[in-house]
């Protein structure tokens, strides 16, 4: 059987014990002995903590280009990150839909490669743990060459990890 979940896919094997009948029918299953996530998404989601730069965009004046504002970046980490966005600390809860710019560093080779990205706030979670938010973004303007460069780290750092020491 398989369920649909926020952003994954639960499978498991169950019996059906019975039918009830509310507004809709409803099957009464068995508790599974195990189940598998399968993730949704199209790339590889890495958990890891890295530096990380955000901003709001700030809103332009056509009328009066020298009113526009400069974007005012502030220091936080990721909590994990993908080819597609990235979920960050923040100290506020963000709206759906606002854009946000995003700067960060990753080794590229014998190098490190500045990523410069916008993303839209997917969603906007309070911790209980810390006094802070989790913020979920996906990038929206980000080119072939940032993307690969992005999955390239995350598909590097994975096979690092699972390494067997020798």
């Amino acid at each position: 059987m398989n369920i649909i979940v926020q952003s994954a896919r639960i499978e498991f094997k169950s019996t059906v014990l019975g039918r009830q009948f509310d507004n809709i029918p409803l099957f009464v299953l068995s508790k599974p002995d195990k189940y598998t996530r399968v993730q949704h998404r199209k790339f590889v989601r890495l958990p890891i903590m890295m530096d990380i730069f955000f901003a709001e965009m700030p809103e332009k004046d056509e009328e009066d280009p020298e009113k526009n504002k400069v974007p005012e970046f502030i220091k936080s980490c990721t909590l994990d990150i993908s080819g597609g966005g990235a979920r960050i600390l923040t100290g506020k809860m963000y709206p759906e839909h606002t854009i946000l710019l995003l700067k960060f560093f990753i080794p590229v080779k014998n190098k490190t490669e500045e990523i410069a990205v916008s993303g839209r706030v997917v969603r906007s979670s309070e911790t209980n743990t810390v006094d802070a938010t989790h913020v979920a973004i996906e990038f929206t303007d980000i080119t072939s060459k940032q993307q690969d460069m992005i999955v390239h780290f995350i598909l590097n750092a994975s096979a690092k990890s699972k390494k067997l020491p020798r």
